[in-house]
């Protein structure tokens, strides 16, 4: 195809690292459509994390955002549109959230927002202003495309996973409140 025959062009549409020759590493480590880091880079940041809290040098909270009925909404609306959704999202996230914290594409509608927090609470006041602006930016003239988010404070797991799985368990509850939540899970930790 024409993409083949105009390497200029194709060099325009790829990220500067991917352009010197990194294509794969770049691939491999961040998502194609949004630039946000991708699973594969999540799961090493959160390894980090818990080593962090081994030697009790941080405190961290995980937040996971699943975008409500995006299914339905991508196949009603078209996947230009779905695809217009993630990228705005991950943009709004991103500028959400300071260094040096970090926004991750997990996959599908998800989002995950791995930041340095103290508390239960701190936690709670993070997740209630990315739902808040993660509402206004899918904001359309469609209607509102909501979103639901659990987030847990990393405490004494050996795992990333199970940390995870504390706050993706939140994000259930959180679906299964109604949508368009966003819930803390308890933890161990005193405020």
């Amino acid at each position: 195809g024409w993409p083949v025959q105009t390497p200029g062009y194709v060099k325009l549409l790829l990220p500067p690292r991917q352009s010197r020759g990194n294509s794969q590493v770049g691939l491999a480590s961040h998502d194609a459509l949004t630039g946000l880091p991708n699973r594969r880079m999540l799961e090493r940041s959160l390894s980090q994390r818990v080593a962090d809290l081994r030697r009790k040098t941080r405190r961290h909270g995980l937040i996971v955002l699943d975008i409500d009925h995006f299914k339905e909404a991508n196949d009603f609306y078209g996947h230009a549109a779905g695809d217009r959704t993630l990228t705005e999202l991950a943009a709004r996230l991103r500028f959400e959230v300071r260094a040096p914290d970090e926004v991750f594409r997990f996959g599908g509608e998800e989002f995950v927002v791995v930041a340095r927090l103290q508390s239960r609470s701190e936690l709670a006041a993070f997740s209630k202003r990315l739902h808040q602006a993660a509402r206004e930016a899918l904001r359309g003239p469609n209607g509102n495309i909501t979103v639901s988010l659990g987030a847990a404070m990393l405490c004494d797991e050996q795992h990333w996973q199970d940390w995870f799985s504390r706050a993706d368990t939140a994000l259930y509850q959180a679906k299964n409140g109604g949508r368009d939540n966003d819930v803390v899970a308890d933890d161990l930790t005193q405020d």
